[in-house]
């Protein structure tokens, strides 16, 4: 009797022995999952590094892209956010009386990349989350008739959609310019919309007096990047 006793307590050791082992295995098991996904991690994150730090600002930085005019007039560019696009453009100096802005899409002042362009409108690549920008300067013409002594000036962006499949007004803007003393007036307006792929951009000069228009670079170009 007493014999069987100690022969269970020693099967009762060697067990409690053997489960031991089998939870420090495991413990070992888990430890090393842990340091193999912080190394990969790590390795993600070395590779990301030297990416970025090889290909710079044109990697990292959607503001990069230089906005500048031709023949006087501008056009809006499209730059790159990492390797998302984005629109960006300058007049064309063939200035027409249609209340449409004509932008150029070659050229060095256009850079188009991934939008599309054609009869003062830019299509978009890619659905997603765009951060639109549009700035027109207008300058005070000699003459000025108006009445009230102000002319009032509304430049804004229209946007075609498949779901709507007409122009409507997206984004707008309004202020007046007094023909007391006012020489030019900018106005700049921005915003982030969700645009669907195939939808289409077209701005309005916001005057029916286009000598209003200040044609610099520095002071009229429209662009929009995917966020």
């Amino acid at each position: 009797m007493e014999e069987d006793r100690s022969l269970q307590m020693e099967e009762d050791r060697s067990l409690h022995v053997l489960m031991s082992h089998c939870r420090e295995m495991k413990r070992q098991e888990s430890s090393l999952r842990i340091a193999t996904a912080f190394i990969l991690l790590g390795c993600v994150l070395l590779i990301f590094y030297l990416h970025f730090r090889q290909c710079g600002p044109k990697c990292m930085d959607v503001h990069h892209c230089s906005i500048t005019g031709q023949s006087g007039l501008v056009w809006s560019s499209l730059v790159w956010s990492g390797l998302l696009p984005c629109a960006a453009a300058a007049l064309d100096s063939a200035q027409t009386k249609e209340k449409y802005v004509l932008w150029m899409d070659k050229g060095d002042t256009a850079h188009i990349q991934e939008f599309t362009y054609a009869n003062c409108t830019l299509t978009v690549p890619l659905s997603g989350l765009y951060h639109i920008y549009l700035q027109i300067t207008y300058r005070k013409p000699e003459v000025c008739n108006s009445p009230r002594g102000t002319i009032y000036l509304g430049p804004r962006v229209d946007i075609w959609r498949d779901s709507y499949p007409e122009f409507v007004t997206m984004m707008a803007a309004s202020e007046t310019l007094l023909c007391k003393d006012t020489i030019e007036k900018s106005i700049y307006t921005a915003g982030i919309y969700q645009l669907e792929m195939g939808s289409k951009l077209r701005v309005q000069y916001g005057t029916e007096d286009l000598t209003q228009v200040q044609t610099d670079h520095r002071r009229m170009f429209f662009g929009a990047y995917l966020i």
